[in-house]
């Protein structure tokens, strides 16, 4: 005689080998933050995280809650950070790094090349290697 199996168990045991499996191959971010990085000349300037936000020393010139100015007079940049962080001025020709809009994923970035400032976001769990090469 032949057993017979209620189809939802089978449902159940499928769905918990889709969890095991996806666990595994993506496991959770964890204490992951997101931080804002800015980088003048390849030197970092100021670090923090969304909640956060610290400010070095003489590099920075004001921090008003989510708004932060570096530079100076004909070198001098804004951004608001919020939702996302966005370049809010800068007196920069052109205005590139205006027109990038909001940055809110890791790996992102606005870059005003005249005044050579980059802002980032990095992962706080950043990766002591990039790569691996042979």
């Amino acid at each position: 005689m032949k057993k017979k199996y209620d189809p939802a168990l089978y449902l159940v045991l499928a769905l918990l080998f889709a969890a095991s499996v996806f666990g595994a191959a993506y496991p959770g971010r964890g204490k992951e933050r997101l931080a804002v990085e800015a980088v003048r000349n390849g030197e970092v300037i100021a670090l923090g995280f969304f909640s956060e936000i610290t400010e070095q020393p003489g590099e920075v010139d004001k921090i008003n809650g989510s708004t932060m100015t570096f530079g100076e007079p004909g070198n001098f940049n804004e951004i608001i950070i919020g939702d996302a962080v966005r370049m809010v001025s800068a007196d920069c020709p052109g205005g590139d790094c205006l027109r990038t809009g909001g940055i809110k994923k890791t790996g992102e970035m606005i870059v005003c090349v005249p005044n050579r400032l980059i802002i980032r976001l990095v992962s706080s769990q950043r990766p002591d290697v990039d790569a691996v090469s042979h």
